[in-house]
């Protein structure tokens, strides 16, 4: 399987498939900037930089006012290349069990909280355009909320469970030790959050 970032190289001969990129005008040439402009986007972040719009055009080869256009705010590119990295790196566990899918979707965000590339994330949150910051939150919710649903499909979650307020449940706890009270994000909060919001959930 390829890495997250020949995965990213790989795009610059083919459009991303988020919906953003589909509705925007086909062609190479668009598809080769965007998947330049993230990758060096990503890169910065890896290294523990924080992006700048002069360093990423610089790195990627192309204007600035190009990126200015695309993404208005630094913060609107730093969150869309998040969202690609994501998803190539995290891909949502489908285990056949809700439980075990949790339990690893879980594992992976706390990974992630545990680098340095998601420590730097969660520091810019809070100072991205509010309309950035709902998208972020709206796709990690998203992405938990199909486990759930899953695991409804199979009778392993009650049919009348609120799902969106079981994966701010699930999700919550790790923003809140990130964010405010600043303790450590820990493996075995994985299994200890996925169990307690299984246990009020199953069917």
């Amino acid at each position: 399987m390829m890495d997250a970032k020949k995965q990213l190289s790989s795009l610059k001969d083919s459009p991303p498939q988020d919906s953003a990129e589909i509705r925007r005008r086909p062609g190479g040439r668009s598809a080769r900037f965007h998947a330049a402009v993230i990758e060096a986007t990503l890169a910065m972040m890896e290294a523990g930089e924080m992006p700048r719009v002069e360093e990423v055009a610089r790195r990627a080869g192309v204007q600035k006012s190009s990126i200015y256009r695309r993404w208005e705010t630094i913060g609107g590119l730093v969150f869309e290349a998040v969202g690609m990295k994501a998803r190539l790196t995290m891909p949502l566990p489908d285990t056949g069990s809700c439980q075990d899918d949790l339990r690893t979707y879980l594992a992976s965000m706390v990974a992630f909280h545990r680098s340095d590339f998601g420590r730097l994330v969660t520091r810019l949150i809070v100072d991205v355009p509010e309309a950035v910051r709902r998208e972020f939150w709206r796709a990690r919710l998203d992405a938990a909320s199909i486990l759930l649903k899953r695991g409804q499909a199979r009778g392993e979650v009650a049919q009348g469970l609120d799902v969106r307020l079981a994966t701010e449940m699930l999700i919550a706890p790790l923003y809140f030790r990130a964010l405010v009270s600043a303790e450590e994000v820990v493996p075995e909060l994985a299994d200890t959050i996925s169990g307690l919001v299984l246990s009020g959930a199953a069917s």
